[in-house]
């Protein structure tokens, strides 16, 4: 067997609604020299189903399930399975778009002193709703002055890609934080290489009312202090005053709103689409419920 050069590494738990596309999203990628390392965190809903599924379809998909540990230990468990000089983040339920790859290959190939790249990405609602852009800034200077200034947010956590090497010289995902394992590894890389956006939307990031950061909240500050404090002595600095992390700062910064009216628009035509389903489903004698809801979730 061929080792390719990017290995995508995805940690599911309970995704069944929505880790089809996103690993139908990475098996149509332009550039097609990859695997996909996909690591079941002890999933109780069909989400195994599902990927044994698609595992028997394409060879590129290596699937492994464990007992529910946590995000930050699947992710440990599945670089350490990977076979890329390349890893590539993804989440269960984002989707990338088709030259994500191609775009970041393509930059880490014209400059060879970065080790790290994300990208933008739209940010979509729980139905595939866009409603915001999510613009990080694209310069390793500002990416890194944030960080060490104590914000999260500086790059999109599936939406990057990195040099194995460079993961395996800083430690890795530190094992100790179950939330803000990614603060913590571009801190630990900034230190090694330079980091970097690509300044193209390479990613479809899907917000959910049960995501880690807002039921989490406390927790993530926690870690988010821990590892900055760790960041600060690494490099000498002056610890700053605690007052700068609060649970404000988490939520991901500098967007460029996508427009509200027109993301109220959506939503105003899905109603009308329920409505007209409404009334031919009353004609035929169809269950409204069950037809709205296939109209639905054909429209995610």
């Amino acid at each position: 067997m061929s080792t390719p050069a990017v290995s995508f590494v995805m940690s599911v738990f309970n995704a069944e609604a929505t880790v089809r596309k996103a690993i139908s999203s990475i098996l149509n990628q332009s550039y097609r020299d990859f695997e996909i390392i996909i690591v079941d965190d002890g999933s109780t809903d069909r989400s195994c189903l599902m990927i044994k599924d698609m595992s028997r379809r394409d060879s590129r998909i290596r699937f492994i399930k464990r007992d529910h540990q946590g995000l930050t230990q699947s992710l440990i468990f599945g670089i350490e399975a990977s076979r890329g000089r390349l890893i590539a983040r993804m989440d269960a339920d984002d989707i990338s778009l088709p030259n994500r790859l191609i775009h970041q290959l393509d930059f880490l190939e014209k400059h060879p002193d970065y080790g790290c790249c994300g990208g933008w990405a739209i940010e979509i609602d729980s139905f595939g709703v866009p409603f915001k852009y999510w613009k990080p800034a694209i310069d390793h200077d500002e990416i890194d002055r944030r960080h060490i200034g104590g914000r999260s947010g500086g790059m999109i956590h599936p939406s990057v890609i990195f040099y194995r090497e460079l993961y395996d010289r800083v430690g890795g995902y530190s094992a100790e934080f179950s939330f803000a394992q990614d603060y913590d590894l571009w801190l630990k890389m900034a230190e090694k290489a330079r980091l970097a956006n690509v300044p193209e939307f390479l990613l479809k990031y899907r917000r959910l009312a049960s995501a880690i950061s807002q039921r989490k909240t406390a927790e993530q500050v926690d870690c988010i202090k821990s590892i900055h404090q760790k960041a600060i002595a690494r490099r000498g600095l002056s610890q700053p005053d605690s007052s700068i992390f609060s649970s404000r700062r988490l939520s991901p910064p500098d967007f460029s709103l996508y427009s509200r009216s027109q993301h109220a628009s959506q939503h105003k035509m899905k109603f009308s689409v329920a409505i007209y389903i409404l009334l031919r489903s009353a004609r035929r004698g169809v269950n409204f419920l069950e037809s709205v809801w296939r109209v639905l979730l054909r429209r995610s």
